[in-house]
């Protein structure tokens, strides 16, 4: 049987349909089902087991960057280093914020003098 396109649209969106409407009609029922019911069981303990392996990896992946060397030493001297930078850039960051400060006052004041020369002066008609 052979449909108008301009009812349905091009025939593979027609075949398509019914696996659209299953496909919505199964994620439908499995919230509705999960709404009444909550989790089931076996699905909550597979999503445990799946966070563990998740955290296990990322645990792992973490102690084995590419960076390590595997010399506990080295990576001792590395992260104090590190932590050393990063406070004398934390340091010139607020030198930085205490200079705009400086300058955004200086700029500011000079505004004010400007617009108090310019209302004290006589009006002019």
């Amino acid at each position: 049987m052979h449909f108008p396109h301009f009812f349905f649209g091009p025939p593979h969106v027609f075949h398509m349909l019914p696996l659209i409407l299953t496909s919505g009609l199964a994620f439908a029922a499995g919230a509705y089902y999960v709404a009444r019911n909550g989790i089931p069981e076996g699905v909550a303990a597979f999503g445990k087991d799946m966070r563990q392996r998740v955290d296990t990896w990322r645990t792992h992946s973490v102690s084995r960057t590419a960076g390590s060397t595997g010399n506990a030493a080295f990576e001792d001297y590395r992260a104090a280093t590190l932590k050393t930078l990063e406070d004398e850039a934390a340091e010139f960051r607020a030198y930085l914020d205490g200079l705009r400060r400086t300058a955004d006052k200086s700029e500011f004041e000079a505004f004010l003098k400007t617009r108090r020369e310019q209302n004290s002066s006589p009006a002019q008609d």
